[in-house]
């Protein structure tokens, strides 16, 4: 090597940001199945539209919680509802991270990030009649 350092790839480059920020659905597999657009105030978003098809039937912690876990895998970044310490949503991230590693390799990324809200919306309240 003449002293330059191995170029990567673009995508690979994009991969490794992803998996080190945390950000795992994608822009278009978040709209179409929110059916909302993606903004910088997503989390009110999210946590209105859990709230309107379970908020009957489960715990505002776990609404809070819900939100904030897809605003972490949509963008990298915590905040909102400050449920990081919900012991239920630390589980649900780490199954997320593994159900992830799992996904179809021949999935779009948008069909990967709808997989992945649906089976953290799963995780949440599957056992609730919304």
């Amino acid at each position: 090597m003449n002293g330059r350092k191995k170029e990567r790839k673009k995508g690979e480059i994009a991969m490794e940001i992803k998996q080190v920020s945390g950000i795992y659905i994608e822009k278009e597999g978040f709209e179409e199945y929110f059916n909302i657009s993606y903004k910088d105030d997503m989390l009110e978003y999210i946590y209105r539209w859990v709230r309107k098809k379970y908020g009957r039937n489960s715990t505002n912690r776990d609404l809070c919680s819900f939100a904030s876990l897809i605003e972490y895998f949509s963008t990298g970044w915590y905040g909102g509802y400050g449920a990081e310490l919900y012991e239920k949503e630390r589980s649900i991230e780490m199954k997320t991270r593994n159900f992830y590693t799992k996904l179809e390799k021949d999935l779009s990324n948008k069909e990967k990030s709808i997989e992945l809200i649906k089976f953290i919306e799963d995780q949440y309240f599957g056992q609730i009649e919304n």
